[in-house]
Formats: structure tokens, sequence, C-alpha cells
């Protein structure tokens, strides 16, 4: 498809997350403006495709960014199911990097909207129930769950700009 660049939003396809059905339509881009279908949403995963892939050196899968926050609530999700498995914490932790990253760039992008909202709380919960075993990070967290409904956007995105700058000095 010949589509603009800047309607689509790449995922490494090293970090890319996958179920066995796919929630929306994957791409690879052949060229500025110029993107191949490889999966259309709905049908099954295969991750020996993914493989082969990773063999031909493709990094990216692109996938369009109206439905950015779909995939933020797939991450979610998959937050959610690591909760229940200790075993799987750094895929965890990894779609929890994820999945703030494109939060943040939708509400950048598309601004504070009800239902990114509601997924931000839900995003924020995950997190909260994620890092519960970190007793000073869990204290800091259970504070900001005790703000008034009226600070938690302001909160929930200065904790997430908060992180990323301290991630990014090695604090």
């Amino acid at each position: 498809v010949s589509i603009s660049d800047d309607k689509f939003t790449r995922v490494s396809l090293q970090d890319f997350f996958s179920g066995s059905i796919t929630a929306f339509d994957h791409y690879i881009r052949l060229s500025r403006n110029k993107y191949l279908k490889i999966l259309h949403a709905g049908d099954r995963f295969a991750h020996k495709r993914l493989a082969r892939y990773k063999n031909k050196k493709v990094q990216y899968l692109y996938f369009k960014t109206s439905v950015r926050l779909k995939y933020v609530n797939y991450l979610n999700l998959i937050i959610e199911k690591c909760i229940q498995k200790e075993s799987a914490r750094e895929i965890k932790y990894a779609a929890i990097k994820q999945a703030a990253g494109f939060y943040i760039e939708e509400v950048y992008t598309q601004g504070l909207r009800p239902e990114l909202l509601k997924e931000g709380q839900k995003l924020s919960a995950n997190i909260y129930e994620s890092l519960k075993g970190d007793t000073q990070i869990f204290k800091l967290l259970k504070n900001f769950f005790s703000c008034s409904p009226t600070y938690q956007n302001h909160a929930f995105l200065t904790t997430f700009f908060s992180t990323l700058i301290a991630r990014d000095l090695i604090w």
C-alpha cells in the first residue's frame, strides 16, 4: 500500500509482542511511504514467519497509528497475565516499557481523551501491581494512588516522564 509514513507506528521486531491471533493489521516498510501488509486482523500469527523476517534483516513491524491505543490495551493484557506468573518478569517489564512509550506518544499526539485516560489508569494499576515487590517503588506508587482523581492525570504523565529521564541517566 502507498500510505504516508506518518500514518504508521513502528515497533522493533525483537520487542514485538504477539498472541496467537493478530488484533490488527501488520506491515513491513518497503520504502518511503510504501508498506506491505503481512498480516490481517484476525489472522493466526505464525512465529516461524516472524523468524523469517528477522533472518531477512527486517528490523521493524508497523501498524497504523490509528490503532496504537489498541496496541497499548493489548500490552496491558500481557502485563496482567504476567503479574499472575512471577516467572514472566522480564516479559512483564518489557511490556510495561513499551506500553508506557506508546501511551505517552498517544497522549502527546491525540490529547488526553476519556478512553485514553481509562487505559492510562489501567496501565498505572498494572505497573502498581507489578512493582509491589520493590518496597521503595511500591511506597511511592501507593502515595500516587492516594491522590485525588483530579491530580491523577498529571501525576501519571509526570511519573512516566520522570521514569524515562531517570532511566536514561541510569538512576
